[in-house]
Parts: C-alpha cells; structure tokens; sequence
C-alpha cells in the first residue's frame, strides 16, 4: 500500500513514506517505513517509525541475491498506513496489510489498547541508535536484527505501562 500525506488543522503535515514491496528484486524491506511531520513551511520536524509485532511471528523466505542472510522468523514489521485527518486535529492510521487502524493526535500519542502492545510508535532517531547498537549488523542476518528489535519494542512496552 502506498503513502499518503495529509494537513492536519494546525498546519502540520503528515506524510506515509516507504510502500511493503519496493526494494528491487523483492528483498525484505519489512521495516523501512515511516511518517514525516512538516511544519507549515515544509521544514522536516521529525520522523516516526509505526512497528506492528505478528502474533503468531511469520516465516520469511530470502533470496541469495538480496544479501539479507537465511531465511528468519519475523516478528516486527513497519505499518504502511495510509492518513485520514479527523476534524479534531488527530488523524487515523490505516494499515491495510495488517488490519489495523489507529488514531492518533499529532504527536503520534494515542489511547488506542493496540498502543504498546501490536502497535509501537519509534521515533527515527531512537531506530537509528537502536539499530547503530545492534550486535552483528544485520545484514547478513535479518533474524538478529529481528530478535533484537522485538526485544527492544518489549523492553520499552514494560517502560510504558504504569
């Protein structure tokens, strides 16, 4: 499913970047994508990261070709939503590959029950240290950088609850 991007009422704008399928040759790109938030003037704010974790994890089959190592146990991938603003300033993510709608305001917070559960909201930077911090990079591995994402979304999900 390809991205969106939405202006919320107070200027923002919203854009799903990244599409399930889009790496050449079919190589797993399961957790490239992300939503941008523009300020009025177009000036990047940041960048979330919307993580769904399958229950039950899902067997992925690699190509020789895709350098992504043998074939792993997934269970994280990126949700590719599309963007629907609401009248009240928050928007609902919509990720058809997965089933999945949330709403969130426009600091991606939310009250949703799938919050810290399936679904986890990463902002770009802590992925990048998280995945900068990663024992063995993975590409010649996915299975450990599976492991070791999961384990993460985990340990901040245990973070979140009061």
């Amino acid at each position: 499913m390809a991205g969106s991007q939405i202006t919320l009422p107070n200027g923002l704008t919203l854009h799903a970047i990244g599409a399930m399928g889009t790496r050449s040759g079919g190589c797993y790109d399961r957790i490239e994508g992300a939503v941008q938030k523009l300020d009025p003037a177009g000036t990047l704010l940041g960048q979330e990261k919307l993580f769904y974790i399958l229950d039950p994890p899902q067997r992925y089959r690699t190509k020789k070709d895709c350098d992504d190592g043998p074939p792993f146990l997934g269970r994280v991938e990126s949700m590719f939503p599309q963007l629907l603003p609401l009248d009240d300033g928050t928007f609902l993510a919509i990720d058809g590959w997965h089933g999945v709608i949330v709403r969130f305001n426009a600091e991606f917070n939310s009250r949703s029950a799938l919050l810290n559960r399936r679904v986890f909201v990463v902002d770009q930077t802590t992925f990048d240290e998280w995945i900068g911090k990663e024992p063995a990079r993975a590409e010649s591995n996915l299975q450990i950088e599976q492991d070791y994402l999961y384990r993460l979304l985990m340990r901040s999900k245990r973070r979140a609850k009061p």
